[in-house]
């Protein structure tokens, strides 16, 4: 009985730590710093972004036209990269209030940069990010 009460103890704790490394190793993945790029879709054409990602989400800077300042919240790591989740944007504007509960979806770093995709009202947007300051 004491071995079988041992055995187990032992499953779980190895589960535990198991889970533990998962989730570290998702947030080792994690884009970090701040990459610059240019999306398109819609009817607007180019649009330049900046994103900063921080420990835990990303703060992503649109320029003229949308001209606003939207933050999201990092939700999962997935084979191909990381997914964030769009909140509601402190500082306004129409496009990034369309944002909110919107997705961000970033590919791992390549030597080519780092594709995004994000929909901001039901239209797809995407580009490619690279390092810069």
């Amino acid at each position: 009985m004491l071995r079988t009460s041992h055995i187990c103890a032992f499953i779980v704790m190895a589960a535990f730590i198991g889970t533990i490394d998962s989730a570290l190793a998702q947030k080792s993945t994690l884009p970090t710093g701040t990459w610059n790029g240019v999306m398109s879709g819609g009817k607007t054409g180019a649009v330049r972004i900046q994103v900063n990602f921080q420990p835990n989400g990303a703060q992503v800077h649109f320029y003229a036209p949308f001209s606003c300042l939207a933050q999201a919240s990092f939700v999962q790591s997935t084979s191909e990269g990381s997914v964030f989740l769009f909140k509601s944007s402190p500082t306004g504007g129409v496009f990034c209030g369309k944002l909110s509960a919107s997705k961000l979806i970033v590919n791992k770093p390549s030597p080519s940069g780092m594709a995004f995709s994000l929909t901001s009202a039901g239209v797809p947007w995407s580009g490619t990010l690279r390092p810069g300051p």
